[in-house]
C-alpha cells in the first residue's frame, strides 16, 4: 500500500515536471528547429522555469517526509472509526462480541463468520474431542458434540461462554498454557494474527503438542498475501492485528514443527487450512 502511494506521488510529480517544462519548450521549438540555437535560447529564457522546478521538487520532498510522518497516526485513527461502523458500535473487547457477530444486523459479517464457520466444521470433521485455542465468545465451540474445550485470555469472554455453551472453558494465555491432553482436533479461529512475531513459533507449537498422532490443526486466518484484503484488514482493523503474515508464511512455520497442509477453504483472503502429521487425503 505504501509503495502504491509513494508511486502516485511520483507520478503527479512528473506530470507537474512536464507541465513546468512545457511551454517554454513548446514556444522554443516554435521558433526553430535548430538544436545549438534552441539550447542556447532555452538556457537563457528558463533560469525561472528551473527554479520553480526545483522549489517543486523540494515541496514534492517536504509533503513525502509530512505522509511518514503522519502516515501511522492517520491510518490508526481511520481505522478505529471505520472499525466503529463496520461492528455497529461495538467493541473487540466486549463479551459477546464474537456471538454478536454471527447474529449481527450487519448481514456482510453475519454471512462472511456463518460461512468461515461452515469451513472450519468442514475441516475439522466430527472428532472425539478438540480444543479450541483463543476460542472468544464464538458459537463454533457449539457445532461440535463431543469432548470440546475452550482457552480464552479474556474472563469476561469465558464468563459469557458459560452460559451459552456446555464445554470445557479456561482462562489462560495460549502460547503459555500448558495441558497434557491430546485431542484429535486443535483450532484456531482468527487467533495468530493477533499474536507478535516471537510469539507465532510458541503458538504453532503448542498446537503440535496438543495434537494427537493422527490429529488435525485447523487454522483460520486472513492472508495478507492477497493485495486486496491487506486493504481491507489493515483499513478495518488498523492495530488489532500483531501479525502480519502470507499463507506461504505459515505454511513454513508449521513445517518447522512438522506439520503438513492438507486441506484448504477460502472466501476471498480469509483462509482456513487443515495440518496433520502425516499426509492424508480429505
Amino acid at each position: 500500500m505504501i509503495r502504491k502511494v509513494l508511486s502516485v506521488l511520483f507520478l503527479i510529480g512528473s506530470v507537474l515536471g512536464l507541465v513546468i517544462w512545457y511551454f517554454p519548450v513548446r514556444t522554443l521549438m516554435a521558433r526553430s528547429y535548430n538544436l545549438t540555437r534552441m539550447w542556447r535560447v532555452f538556457e537563457l529564457t528558463n533560469k525561472n522555469w528551473m527554479l520553480v522546478f526545483a522549489l517543486a521538487t523540494i515541496g514534492g520532498c517536504l509533503v513525502y517526509l509530512s505522509y511518514r510522518f503522519f502516515r501511522r497516526l492517520r491510518v490508526r485513527k481511520l481505522s478505529w472509526y471505520l472499525n466503529k461502523i463496520w461492528n455497529l458500535g461495538h467493541n473487540n473487547e466486549d463479551a459477546d462480541f464474537d456471538w454478536w457477530e454471527w447474529t449481527s444486523l450487519n448481514l456482510v459479517k453475519r454471512f462472511w463468520k456463518r460461512r468461515m464457520g461452515s469451513f472450519i466444521k468442514e475441516l475439522a470433521g466430527s472428532p472425539d474431542s478438540l480444543i479450541s485455542l483463543g476460542c472468544g465468545s464464538s458459537p463454533i465451540l457449539n457445532m461440535f458434540h463431543s469432548r470440546v474445550v475452550g482457552v480464552e485470555i479474556e474472563p469476561e469472554k469465558v464468563a459469557f461462554m458459560q452460559k451459552h455453551s456446555v464445554a470445557t472453558l479456561l482462562v489462560g494465555d495460549i502460547t503459555k498454557i500448558q495441558l497434557d491432553e491430546k485431542f484429535e482436533v486443535v483450532l484456531c479461529n482468527e487467533v495468530l494474527e493477533h499474536l507478535g512475531s516471537s510469539e507465532l513459533d510458541k503458538a504453532v507449537s503448542l498446537v503440535v503438542g496438543l495434537m494427537s498422532e493422527t490429529g488435525r490443526a485447523v487454522i483460520s486466518f486472513p492472508d495478507y498475501g492477497v493485495w486486496y484484503g491487506k486493504l481491507v484488514e489493515r483499513i478495518l482493523h488498523g492495530s488489532l492485528h500483531s501479525k502480519e503474515f502470507t499463507k506461504e508464511e505459515l505454511v513454513e512455520v508449521c513445517s518447522k514443527f512438522g506439520l503438513h497442509l492438507v486441506a484448504e477453504r477460502r472466501l476471498f483472503w480469509d483462509t482456513v487450512i487443515a495440518f496433520s502429521k502425516e499426509l492424508e487425503d480429505y
